[in-house]
């Protein structure tokens, strides 16, 4: 026990002693050197390419240290099984465990990767590697880590602003609750890279057309294809709205937008879902409103965290006054995720002063909002696009905090962005006064 708290706090003084240096070496003087003919001259700073990949490499490693010290401390203390963190986690392992002895004994069925693709990978890692369910926390870290470097281009590229890039990325790596789900077994985290691919491929196709932006925006396709099918047809959707040229785009943008159209429709029906998945999206059991009203009834019986007492009286469709308030407290639950006036477990405690801080930083949200359509609504369109339509997605079908909680980090680094450009434009506050210190 012991040993391994030593070992992340080790890991935690290694992650902040490699982003101070970080920020030394950008910010710091220029180091002195001896030219051939014996003057000094001034090294000057680093070139802007290598001094970003060298701050997205530094960010990147501090980001999985933290994560891997929480790593270690869960496993140390038992605190998955012990305080009830992640019954889920525990679920995708034993079903992982029982899908490994089948592999062992030859049985493979790769068509159960649709959708069911997580219980399938976990299987494949025991099967390969032994029964270890740290190795999917270290895999889900791994993949976490990478998420904000992915959003530092996308913001960047949208924006044109790499301060407001950098920013994002900082909050997306270090903000509590995604070093949270990221350390536990959970299929969050490679929904996140789902996100962070489409969207960074999205944003970049809208800026010119490359082979890389439309490979990227195919990996997110199926990556959602394999652990969440539903969020593969709502996807295609998004990419598709996301690229629509607005007022004053130019004709190459429409071109470009039509382009991806007709590319994502032949690669759905290549892969057998037909025309862009349409027939599928159409008969799909997650566009039925009595599947979503099941669900919502089904999940406002689970644990403390219920929108309501009596979940059957705020079905979709019941009655007007009905659908308004349901509507209303998901919006509210979809920023704020916990009854502030009643904390009924571990979790929402755990996740109470993050809460209180995103509450504070709303105003600049909404600032953030104002000034992106504003100043880039065409190339920033998808971070719009994709961040409210998740929202969208999961609050329609939710009546849980808890989970709603969960599946909402999909959407919360674009909520970041706007975050961080809505601080970008007022540039006052404790808020921007903290990322000029660690974020110049």
């Amino acid at each position: 026990m012991m040993v391994a708290l030593a070992m992340a706090l080790l890991a935690l003084m290694l992650s902040v002693f490699l982003y101070a240096r970080q920020q030394a070496e950008m910010t710091g003087t220029a180091q002195p050197r001896m030219t051939i003919s014996g003057v000094v001259e001034s090294s000057g700073p680093l070139p802007a390419v290598a001094a970003e990949k060298a701050w997205l490499l530094k960010l990147f490693l501090a980001a999985w240290l933290v994560r891997l010290a929480v790593v270690i401390v869960i496993n140390a203390t038992g605190a998955i099984q012990k305080l009830g963190l992640s019954s889920d986690s525990m679920h995708y392992a034993r079903i992982g465990k029982m899908l490994a002895v089948q592999m062992h004994m030859g049985h493979f069925n790769w068509a159960d990767w649709i959708d069911n693709g997580w219980y399938q990978f976990n299987g494949l890692v025991f099967y390969l590697f032994g029964e270890h369910p740290v190795l999917i926390q270290l895999f889900n870290i791994t993949v976490a880590s990478l998420v904000p470097v992915i959003f530092y281009f996308t913001v960047k590229k949208a924006l044109g602003n790499a301060q407001v890039a950098r920013w994002t990325a900082l909050m997306i790596a270090f903000f509590p609750s995604f070093i949270y789900w990221s350390a536990l077994m959970l299929k969050d985290p490679v929904s996140w890279l789902a996100v962070a691919l489409l969207a960074y491929g999205t944003v970049s196709l809208k800026a010119h057309f490359s082979v890389r932006a439309l490979l990227a925006v195919l990996l997110g396709l199926m990556i959602f294809l394999g652990v969440r099918e539903y969020m593969f047809y709502i996807s295609i959707m998004l990419v598709i709205a996301s690229m629509f040229p607005l007022k004053n785009a130019s004709v190459s943008l429409f071109w470009r937008w039509m382009a991806v159209i007709l590319l994502l429709g032949l690669a759905a029906q290549w892969a057998g879902f037909g025309f862009l998945a349409i027939n599928k999206i159409q008969h799909s059991m997650y566009f039925d409103l009595d599947y979503l009203n099941h669900a919502r009834v089904k999940l406002s019986m689970k644990g403390s965290g219920r929108f309501f007492e009596n979940p059957e009286d705020f079905v979709w469709g019941k009655s007007l006054w009905n659908d308004i308030k349901a509507a209303a407290l998901a919006a509210y639950y979809s920023l704020v995720s916990l009854d502030l006036t009643h904390i009924g477990s571990v979790r929402q405690l755990m996740a109470l002063p993050e809460v209180l801080i995103f509450l504070s930083m709303l105003p600049k949200l909404w600032l953030g909002l104002k000034g992106i359509w504003r100043d880039h609504r065409n190339l920033a369109l998808p971070l719009l696009g994709f961040g409210f339509g998740i929202l969208v997605v999961y609050a329609s079908a939710t009546t849980n905090k808890g989970a709603l909680f969960r599946w909402r980090m999909q959407a919360l680094p674009f909520l970041l962005a706007f975050i961080a450009y809505g601080v970008y434009l007022t540039k006052k506050g404790w808020f921007y006064r903290l990322m000029q210190k660690v974020a110049p």
